[in-house]
């Protein structure tokens, strides 16, 4: 190689990598179908949901998500605060990396939100981040034994527009996790404290109707 092409080799920006294609989530809890939105996409219908969940259906999950079932992934699952969730079976369990996902909320009766989980265990706990417009921003939660707990709001605050795509993102790195929504100021920090590993998927409130699609997890 000339000295010249040898230059014009190191000046020359890196390949960018090859996006991972998206990844298929599975039901867990609420009601979901699957809808065509210029492509595939699943969309959680709070509003056609009665709030149950199937005890012996959740037991099965649990057994094909962790091996063995866990008694405490139904009991969690099926408890009146449970929210809807579908997780990515095929992503294996995460601890560094990143998640993100296109969100357009489409309803809710009380809030419109849309929401990325991880760290989910066997037994059924797990983190999120979620964006609302209740609150107009992405905060940090934990989903333990049941119950919800808020450990960081993010400061910006931002009225996202109903039925308009965006991308809300998620970054896992050693215990700590940043979620931010793209292209705005919206975004939250927190350290977890603990390991973040488990398994990743999509969230909503209740009462939500959102839908997702081009979910992506880059370990």
């Amino acid at each position: 190689m000339s000295r010249l092409a040898l230059g014009a080799a190191l000046l020359a920006p890196p390949a960018l990598a090859q996006p991972r294609p998206a990844a298929t989530l599975t039901p867990v809890i609420g009601n979901w179908v699957t809808i065509d939105e210029g492509g595939p996409a699943f969309k959680v219908d709070g509003a056609g949901w009665d709030g149950a969940t199937d005890r012996v259906r959740l037991e099965s999950l649990s057994g094909v998500l962790f091996s063995p079932p866990n008694v405490g992934f139904v009991t969690h699952g099926t408890a009146p605060g449970a929210f809807p969730l579908a997780v990515a079976q095929t992503a294996g369990l995460l601890t560094n990396g990143s998640l993100s996902v296109a969100f357009k909320m489409m309803g809710g009766a009380s809030d419109q939100n849309a929401g990325l989980i991880f760290g989910l265990r066997p037994n059924g706990d797990y983190h999120f981040v979620r964006y609302n417009t209740k609150d107009g921003n992405v905060a940090v939660w934990e989903y333990m034994n049941g119950v919800r707990k808020v450990l960081a709001h993010g400061a910006a605050h931002q009225q996202l527009e109903m039925n308009t795509w965006y991308e809300l993102v998620v970054h896992l790195r050693n215990g700590s996790v940043q979620g931010l929504v793209t292209g705005t100021d919206l975004r939250v920090e927190q350290a977890l404290g603990s390991s973040s590993q488990g398994r990743v998927g999509v969230w909503a409130k209740r009462d939500a109707i959102t839908v997702f699609r081009n979910f992506r997890v880059t370990p």
